[in-house]
């Protein structure tokens, strides 16, 4: 179910990232700059609650400032069920949150340059990314849940 969830998610990823590039106001940067900077605090915490929430309140808020209410109400509908494998990423792999972290900044930038083109490529790419490092987490060589908590925390 996952992987058909990715699949979906990449195609809207860069159907926002183009519009959401073209149309960007001063005020919605500064909307996902203040997320980016909660997201950056979070990602030193070694609880991954705090990020995995900020991360899904900054997709959802590009999928919101497209202005496109379909857009944003399939797209919040679709990475809401993503939550939990995300949770399970990031505890698999303690760099993983500061992977996330980075490609978030890298597609700021781009949607701050009004660049459309390579907005839609990295965000396409992330999620191409993060369906990766999920596929890793899954593997079963997996310890990392012991090392940084259990999936009975509050999500």
């Amino acid at each position: 179910m996952a992987d058909q969830i990715y699949e979906v998610r990449v195609a809207l990823e860069g159907l926002i990232g183009r519009k959401l590039a073209e149309t960007i106001t001063p005020d919605g940067l500064k909307q996902l700059a203040g997320i980016l900077e909660e997201m950056a605090s979070a990602a030193e915490d070694p609880d991954v609650n705090p990020y995995t929430s900020l991360n899904l309140t900054y997709h959802v808020a590009l999928a919101r400032l497209t202005g496109n209410a379909k857009l944003h109400e399939t797209y919040s509908r679709l990475v809401a069920q993503l939550t939990l494998f995300r949770r399970r990423t990031y505890l698999h792999d303690a760099q993983s949150m500061a992977l996330s972290l980075q490609e978030h900044r890298a597609i700021f930038d781009a949607l701050a340059a009004h660049d459309p083109k390579r907005a839609a490529a990295l965000l396409g790419a992330h999620a191409e990314d993060s369906r990766r490092r999920l596929h890793a987490s899954l593997l079963p060589t997996d310890t990392a849940l012991s090392d940084r908590g259990t999936m009975s925390a509050k999500v």
